[in-house]
């Protein structure tokens, strides 16, 4: 059985065939999950001031590498609803709650 791959990893980034970039934001997507749970976990115990600086350190750090060539795709979509729901928890909001005035700070 011959099986060919259709995507390519360089430099941490997963460029497939069609630029769609679906391997690689399927690929982030369960560390984006991880860093949502590691920053619900840690509000019992950190100030806000603390917990942005969880966010950047293990949210926006895998968010923001390679943005400009993948958050264009249909795909990112799921990406930012995690964004949104970790700004959330940060922030003490409903799910209901925009987050607009959450992401100018």
């Amino acid at each position: 059985m011959n099986i060919t791959k259709n995507f390519v990893k360089f430099l941490g980034i997963t460029v497939d065939n069609t630029l769609s970039w679906k391997q690689h934001i399927d690929k982030i997507t369960p560390k984006l999950n991880k860093s949502c749970y590691v920053i619900r976990r840690s509000k019992l115990y950190l100030s806000n001031d603390a917990l942005k600086m969880v966010y950047y350190a293990f949210f926006h750090s895998v968010v923001s590498y390679g943005l400009i060539f993948w958050g264009n795709s249909t795909k990112s979509k799921c990406v930012f609803k995690l964004q949104k729901r970790a700004i959330r928890i940060i922030m003490v909001a409903s799910n209901n709650d925009s987050c607009r005035e959450f992401l100018k700070s």
